[in-house]
């Protein structure tokens, strides 16, 4: 018999997507993070990798608790969650890109069962490219 963690990692789908990936400056970033799967408590990280560095610094944390923990890098984000039945959508939005919003964003879904993570999935990565006004 399989276990919850193999059955929850083939049932949680994730997927991240924009419509505004390649913006001007002081224009509006939104990434939805789009989470198919079971009726199970989830959390979401997103994760945000600058241009020219190599490391990537978490954004906002939601937990499984309704809890939520802003990173040092959480200025200027929002945060907006719809939930609806086995689809959850989670916003992160930047109402006013700046250049330090480019870079590459991703989130990272866990899915709980009796208060313990049994499966952990990442997005796929998303380039948001944040130009001067009159360059695009």
């Amino acid at each position: 018999m399989p276990s919850a963690t193999f059955f929850l990692d083939k049932l949680v789908k994730v997927a991240l997507r924009s419509r505004t990936s390649n913006v001007e400056v002081n224009n509006e970033i939104s990434l939805l993070c789009r989470v198919k799967g079971p009726n199970v408590p989830l959390s979401v990280t997103w994760l945000f990798e600058q241009v020219g560095r190599s490391s990537e610094e978490t954004i906002v944390s939601v937990h499984h608790t309704g809890d939520v923990a802003w990173g040092r890098e959480g200025d200027g984000y929002q945060l907006s969650t719809a939930i609806s039945g086995d689809d959850s959508q989670y916003v992160l939005g930047v109402t006013k890109a700046s250049l330090r919003n480019a870079g590459v964003y991703k989130c990272v879904v866990g899915a709980y069962l009796r208060q313990t993570q049994r499966a952990s999935k990442p997005s796929n990565p998303l380039g948001v490219r944040v130009q001067k006004p009159g360059t695009m």
